[in-house]
């Protein structure tokens, strides 16, 4: 069974990361390793924008691995977030994105599933199923 995931990220978003239509990578530390393998292999994503800075607590984009592995990039495309390095990474494809302020509220994710809990998760990555990804993207394309 194909695997679904909400990937948590921390704002700001650099302006030439996850666009819409773009392929760009997925960071992950070196200890969140296994979570990147996983993150690989999945089906499609949510990407969520964590509360550490304005505008944070939605999800915004939705997206699909371009490949089912992860490699280091820290010598073409570094990350590093309060001291934290994200040398590993995943390529990915945006299919939908908007404004982060204008994304799905932490509200409106409990509202449609009072039963999944966001907040903050291991290698950043929360494991949903098909019919919570579902409710969730067709409420990320209402968002404009």
């Amino acid at each position: 069974m194909a695997s679904y995931y909400i990937k948590e990220v921390h704002p700001p978003i650099p302006e030439n990361s996850l666009n819409e239509g773009q392929v760009c990578n997925m960071h992950f530390t070196e200890r969140s390793k296994s979570y990147c393998t996983r993150f690989a292999d999945c089906a499609q994503f949510l990407v969520y924008a964590t509360g550490h800075a304005e505008g944070g607590k939605h999800i915004f984009a939705r997206g699909r691995p371009t490949v089912p592995w992860h490699k280091n990039v820290w010598e073409t495309d570094p990350r590093e977030v309060d001291g934290i390095q994200y040398p590993l990474a995943v390529e990915v494809e945006i299919e939908k994105r908007v404004p982060v302020e204008k994304g799905v509220s932490l509200a409106e994710i409990h509202r449609l599933l009072p039963r999944l809990h966001i907040g903050q998760a291991h290698g950043g990555l929360i494991e949903i199923d098909p019919e919570q990804f579902q409710i969730l993207s067709e409420a990320l394309d209402k968002c404009v």
